[in-house]
């Protein structure tokens, strides 16, 4: 019988949910698994695949309309149910519970992984963000950018575009506040990739969570994206460069379209073309 993977952790925003799904949808395709994701709900109606699909099976899909409430009742449900698995006889062979702390990860492609998955029981439920193929990620590349293809198609105009994500809001917090950047830096960047690509007549669209000020705005060829989380996600995987602090959404993005990246990791950093680099894996 096919086992089952259950995703139970609501793990940050768009960026951080759309890695783990690849990570595991690589291991679906490559063990034969098959996996729900519940905490996906919320991102699914921007991706063609899963716009309908409930509970975010996969493979397969269910077209069952799951409320926010009621989702969050089915999610409460299976982390008591994984809990509650010792306590009731027989219930272990069928579920099972893997935690994977922040400085962990668990490497889906690793023998020890490939075990656990032989000899556990019928249903895993995974609580943890460090879920992690690279390999299996590498592998099934073209099945998993079927996938996860947009729901509304992005054809942005010619010419070369640059990306660049003034990742702000949930950043002044996160690691201490460490690529939590003052706008007047931006700024900077933004003069500063004007030149470095000046040959190109570059065209920079800024993606934040945050207003972007009009002093950026009036640089000349700079805009502001305006769309939902996962039309931005798109509308920066199709620019050509993608610049800002690291972020899996700009991570992924750089990924699913193939574009280089440039990551901004200090507030003294001088952007250099021969820093940009492809992203493997997201």
């Amino acid at each position: 019988m096919t086992k089952r993977i259950w995703v139970v952790d609501y793990t940050g925003r768009l960026g951080n949910r759309l890695r783990l799904l690849t990570h595991l949808a690589a291991a679906a395709l490559e063990y034969g698994l098959t996996i729900s994701n519940p905490a996906f709900w919320k991102y699914r109606h921007e991706f063609e695949a899963w716009k309908r699909n409930g509970l975010n099976f996969f493979p397969g899909h269910s077209e069952v309309p799951v409320p926010a409430r009621l989702e969050r009742v089915l999610r409460g449900g299976a982390c008591r149910l994984a809990d509650w698995a010792g306590m009731v006889p027989g219930l272990p062979s069928k579920v099972g519970w893997l935690r994977c702390r922040d400085e962990e990860q668990v490497d889906l492609a690793s023998p020890g992984f490939r075990e656990k998955l032989a000899q556990g029981p019928q249903n895993l439920f995974l609580w943890g963000y460090n879920f992690h193929g690279a390999r299996l990620v590498q592998k099934h590349r073209q099945e998993l950018l079927r996938l996860f293809r947009a729901r509304n198609a992005v054809h942005p105009a010619g010419g070369l575009r640059i990306g660049l994500h003034a990742r702000r809001g949930d950043y002044r917090g996160w690691s201490g506040g460490r690529f939590f950047f003052e706008w007047d830096r931006y700024l900077g960047w933004v003069r500063q990739a004007r030149e470095v690509w000046a040959q190109r007549s570059p065209r920079i669209v800024i993606f934040s969570d945050e207003k972007v000020p009009e002093e950026i705005l009036r640089e000349p060829g700079v805009e502001s994206a305006q769309g939902s989380p996962g039309q931005d996600l798109f509308l920066m995987a199709s620019c050509d460069v993608i610049l800002g602090p690291p972020s899996s959404f700009s991570d992924w993005a750089a990924w699913y379209g193939g574009v280089g990246r440039l990551r901004i990791e200090r507030a003294e950093q001088v952007l250099k073309a021969e820093n940009v680099v492809k992203v493997e894996v997201p």
